[in-house]
């Protein structure tokens, strides 16, 4: 017999695999019913109807939407996410070494940007009510207020342009490793994390208002105990399980705003392959990059349950 947690973990296991199916679905159906022509976005705007037939017979294009659209997942499944008029050539490789740079641009921003956040939500929760929590409050609203091409704007501009620490573009080779040319991830880093680190600070301000404020908490005080044992070995743990959620939560909020910040920033991730897909009418690439965005979103939305599960022993338990 499965313990109760571990059963949690595997029906929402489950649920993600039910989604991801739902969601193939989904990005086929959306992409088919696009007035776009592959085949003669392919072969130029002056080919004959012999050739275009041609064509679309060799990319199956011709047959029916369930026919193509089983081709299109299991050749997923395989590794085979099809052939770009844009790259002119296959998909998977180059969707790689993409997914690659935004992820490891990803990572940088939540290295700097979930600590950071942690401890101003703390002292915010901490201080309630006095002037560093208005401070901090204050600002983690406005930052969350901002679309992200003003953030980068404002940011490119304090730390770039007036302060000359970083360069105000991301612009590489497309190949290149990221961790070679670090101080060019800083500032879409920051760009793509900023309006996290302010949601994250605001959700741990809250949860630690609301556990000092708990019984076992207020016990721990009557003891006498210092306030940093209270806070610390009482209280902390208990205020972070919320933020444990949110943290994995965001990387899905962090995709969604990718395209403006590499757009803004000349970074070559992902998102830009995105934006050029939609731009060239190329569909297979629309594709490719839509479902693993989907499948990234899934898997960080799966993180967080299977970690709030382990840390949180009322669903461990129950």
């Amino acid at each position: 017999m499965l313990p109760r947690w571990l059963r949690f973990v595997v029906r929402r296991f489950g649920l993600m695999f039910l989604t991801l199916f739902l969601v193939t679905i989904a990005i086929f159906g959306i992409v088919a019913a696009m007035p776009a022509d592959v085949a003669q976005y392919m072969l130029g705007q002056h080919a004959t109807p012999e050739a275009l037939a041609v064509l679309r017979e060799r990319l199956g294009l011709d047959q029916p939407a369930h026919i193509r659209y089983v081709r299109w997942l299991t050749g997923t499944l395989r590794g085979d996410l099809g052939y770009s008029p844009y790259l002119g050539g296959d998909i998977a490789a180059v969707l790689m070494t993409r997914i690659r740079n935004s992820l490891f641009m990803g990572a940088v921003g939540f290295v700097i940007c979930v600590p950071l956040a942690i401890v101003l939500g703390v002292l915010a929760g901490v201080f309630a009510g006095r002037l560093v929590d208005r401070v901090i409050s204050i600002t983690s609203l406005a930052a969350l207020s901002l679309p992200e091409f003003v953030s980068a704007v404002a940011l490119t501009l304090i730390l770039s342009t007036w302060l000359g620490w970083l360069p105000p573009s991301s612009l590489m080779e497309a190949d290149a490793a990221p961790w070679e040319h670090l101080d060019r991830l800083i500032l879409p880093a920051l760009t793509a994390t900023l309006a996290i680190l302010a949601y994250i600070a605001r959700m741990t301000r809250g949860s630690v208002i609301d556990v000092m404020n708990q019984p076992y908490v207020r016990t721990a005080r009557l003891k006498g105990l210092p306030r940093r044992v209270v806070i610390f070995k009482h209280a902390l743990r208990n205020a972070l399980l919320p933020t444990i959620t949110v943290v994995f939560n965001s990387m899905g909020w962090l995709m969604g705003g990718l395209v403006i910040v590499e757009t803004f920033f000349a970074y070559p991730g992902v998102a830009r392959l995105l934006l050029a897909g939609v731009e060239r009418n190329d569909l297979p690439l629309l594709q490719a990059t839509t479902l693993l965005i989907a499948v990234i979103t899934l898997l960080a939305n799966f993180m967080a349950d299977v970690a709030y599960a382990l840390l949180n022993p009322r669903i461990r338990l129950s």
